[in-house]
């Protein structure tokens, strides 16, 4: 957090306004912000990308900016598909046998053929 001249953190003066809004208001905002958020889960591509012997499932809107940023340097990006979080929740669960950790996946005929048909 940070201190304000006042003492007063800007997380207190965001509660306050908060506490402060007309339930109206407060309502609006929150559709605004719901909506939002189920376009960022359906906007995006789901990618596949190889990291060491595994293969890495995961979802961004901007894949360069997203594999720079990953906690190891992907070796090679296999493949996307358009989608989101949704459609990457579907694959991991559609691949759930080959989960070796969280988002990566051992390479197994099934998830490489399925790389294979969207490279196709």
């Amino acid at each position: 957090m940070y201190a304000a001249v006042s003492g007063i953190t800007t997380t207190d003066r965001l509660q306050r306004l908060v506490s402060t809004e007309p339930e109206e208001q407060r309502s609006a905002r929150q559709s605004v912000w719901d909506a939002e958020r189920a376009e960022k889960r359906a906007a995006g591509v789901v990618y596949y990308v190889r990291m060491g012997e595994f293969i890495k499932i995961g979802t961004s809107t901007n894949v360069p900016r997203r594999l720079g940023e990953l906690y190891l340097r992907p070796d090679a990006l296999l493949a996307t598909e358009p989608g989101g979080a949704t459609l990457e929740r579907q694959r991991h669960r559609e691949f759930a046998d080959e989960r070796f950790d969280r988002e990566l996946f051992e390479p197994s005929d099934r998830l490489l053929q399925h790389i294979e048909a969207l490279r196709a």
